[in-house]
């Protein structure tokens, strides 16, 4: 197995007004991302910090999510790239087809973004440039 990248992905807060009552959740998710020979792994959880205004009264709480993991084979994927360069560093994967990343929260068209730390720089290289090679084997 590979080195792991830690990242966290951006999912995107939802607010929900009904009548006297408004609900807003925000999500921190993370987890980590590494390859294994031709599979990419992906594992990730976190927490839903939900705030619920109505006229009851003001509820905040904290809910975890479940910890997920997917396997893809890298024969799926179509590319691994690092962008965003100092201030915005990911590791952005793009797969052949729309569903094969679904499962991960913040895929849209067939790609995810997994936002890593400026510090964890060369494991992202590392991972990227392990995950392309696993790519370009199992697509010739």
């Amino acid at each position: 197995m590979g080195p792991r990248l830690p990242f966290r992905l951006k999912v995107p807060k939802e607010d929900i007004i009904e009548g006297g009552r408004v609900t807003s959740t925000t999500f921190r998710s993370h987890g980590y991302l590494q390859v294994d020979g031709d599979l990419l792994i992906v594992e990730w959880g976190g927490t839903a910090h939900v705030m619920d205004v109505g006229a009851a009264g003001v509820r905040n709480e904290a809910e975890p999510l479940p910890n997920e993991r997917i396997e893809v084979d890298a024969a799926d994927l179509h590319r691994a790239e690092l962008l965003g360069g100092w201030f915005r560093p990911r590791l952005t994967v793009q797969a052949r087809a729309v569903g094969v990343l679904s499962p991960v929260p913040t895929e849209e068209f067939g790609v995810v973004n997994f936002w890593y730390e400026r510090s964890e720089r060369f494991t992202a290289i590392a991972v990227a440039q392990e995950l392309n090679e696993a790519i370009a084997r199992r697509t010739r």
